[in-house]
């Protein structure tokens, strides 16, 4: 099973589902393995939002152990157990919760969510009887990670639930501190980005500006030149990955972060890839052709072979107020013709 974006804790937790699995003789993991492994891991928000709803974590275990029946023979190995298609449903339900909820990552929280929202298993019937519901559990993983409306998220909060900024895996009950992970030399350098953004809007060309560099030194910066070029292909991070592997000398750029304005599109993102770089930090999100979460997320598929940190959002209403204003100017202009 494809486990793209999961937090190390939700691995630990299917690596313990299969081990309970193996404990209760079974040839599968199913749902109610997910559930028994996601109370014994005890720490992760998913359990935390159990815990804050008045569920004794070890009553799980003991109707779960009520519930089904202990097979006959040990079962396979348990990195041979196959997931049930229920299981396999939980997986993909958690995903498509991380991404209502605008996450970049699928930790437990998503996880409890699955389990209730596939609705039929042996894991969604012992916590429906356990007074766990969709709306209470949703209720307070909100409450644990201080959103409180399903409303959908500002771009300030876009960026703060964004891929790298840490997980809300913590172990306190209530207000679990989100800190976002940039340093101000990501905000520094943004700012360069920013005003190459603003040099490109000012020829007539989409506002994007991108700054690759290394340590305290700029490689390479530039903006955006479909429109002045001609040419679909001279994006802001494609110029700027071409003059930093001129300035190295190199095509290879480990060591060096890519400061961009807006979320990546396919190509950039491919091109990143290929340029191994070690960072890709970015302003606003792009929600018709962003390939780090929007869209897609080709800069940390699984199947790849490099995958750069990413954050999202620094200087993030900034950045999306230039495109607006941009393509605000561009309609008013059309319009009075």
């Amino acid at each position: 099973m494809n486990e793209y974006n999961f937090t190390e804790r939700v691995r630990k937790v299917l690596a313990m589902a299969r081990e309970e699995a193996a404990r209760l003789h079974h040839e599968y993991v199913g749902t109610e393995h997910i559930l028994l492994a996601l109370a014994r891991e005890g720490e992760g928000c998913g359990a935390t939002a159990l815990l804050n709803l008045g569920v004794d974590l070890d009553e799980i275990r003991q109707r779960v152990n009520e519930t089904v029946k202990m097979g006959r023979s040990p079962g396979a190995s348990t990195m041979d157990l196959p997931y049930t298609s229920r299981a396999k449903k939980v997986l993909e339900l958690a995903m498509s919760e991380a991404r209502s909820l605008v996450h970049m990552y699928v930790g437990t929280e998503h996880l409890l969510l699955a389990l209730l929202g596939e609705g039929k298993g042996i894991g969604a019937q012992t916590l429906t009887t356990l007074g766990v519901t969709a709306e209470n559990a949703r209720a307070q993983i909100l409450s644990i990670l201080g959103t409180s409306s399903n409303a959908p998220p500002s771009m300030s909060e876009r960026a703060l639930r964004s891929t790298t900024n840490a997980p809300p895996e913590g172990v306190a009950p209530l207000g679990v501190d989100l800190v976002l992970r940039y340093s101000p030399q990501d905000t520094k350098w943004m700012a360069v980005a920013l005003e190459e953004a603003r040099a490109a809007a000012d020829a007539g060309d989409v506002p994007v500006g991108a700054v690759i560099v290394r340590g305290d030194e700029i490689l390479a910066r530039s903006s955006n030149r479909t429109v002045r070029d001609q040419d679909p292909t001279t994006h802001a991070e494609m110029l700027a990955i071409r003059m930093a592997a001129a300035t190295l000398g190199m095509w290879h750029l480990g060591g060096c972060t890519l400061y961009v304005t807006l979320e990546p599109c396919a190509m950039c993102a491919g091109a990143i890839v290929l340029a191994r770089l070690d960072r890709v930090v970015f302003g606003a999100w792009d929600d018709k052709a962003g390939m780090a979460g929007s869209v897609g997320d080709l800069l940390r598929h699984p199947r790849l072979n490099h995958r750069p940190e990413l954050i999202a959002g620094v200087r993030g209403d900034e950045c999306a107020e230039l495109l607006r204003r941009f393509f605000g100017e561009r309609r008013t202009s059309t319009a009075s013709r």
